[in-house]
């Protein structure tokens, strides 16, 4: 079973939203908030894990738009199974997610994104000093800590 972060979750969700949808890396990385460092490797657990597939496109496509090649990502039916259930689990059991700084650099549009609502406080649950995002991410409690900005 993958372990499910946070992050691993908002790709999940996005690539779940319309399954049969080929979707490339940095299309990813737009749709779920977050930096190609965090999106491409679990990009490559979820294609190793048989969750997805992957092609790269036509070189033709690319050369004509004077872009790079992409490769495009889409869910497998089997894969799409085992993924609502991971995140069914995930939301069932409120396994809260914690993240550590890189993510918290994400600033606050991305937490109010994600929760709808984002609390920040000045400390974590700990007492320490530092900055603190909390919220609700479709039935998945996570909190954000990091660094004071």
């Amino acid at each position: 079973m993958l372990r499910m972060t946070l992050q691993t979750q908002l790709v999940l969700r996005e690539l779940l939203a319309e399954p049969g949808r080929e979707r490339y890396g940095l299309e990813m990385c737009d749709l779920a908030g977050l930096p190609s460092g965090t999106v491409y490797p679990i990009l490559a657990r979820l294609e190793q894990a048989g969750w997805l597939e992957s092609a790269w496109e036509d070189p033709a496509l690319h050369e004509a738009a004077g872009r790079p090649r992409r490769r495009f990502y889409r869910v497998t039916p089997d894969g799409a199974e085992q993924a609502r259930a991971a995140l069914a689990t995930v939301a069932r059991t409120g396994r809260r997610s914690r993240i550590g700084s890189a993510a918290a650099r994400l600033g606050e549009a991305t937490a109010a994104r994600l929760g709808g609502v984002a609390q920040w406080g000045v400390a974590d649950r700990w007492g320490h000093p530092g900055r603190v995002a909390a919220g609700l991410a479709s039935g998945v409690a996570f909190e954000v800590t990091g660094a004071r900005p």
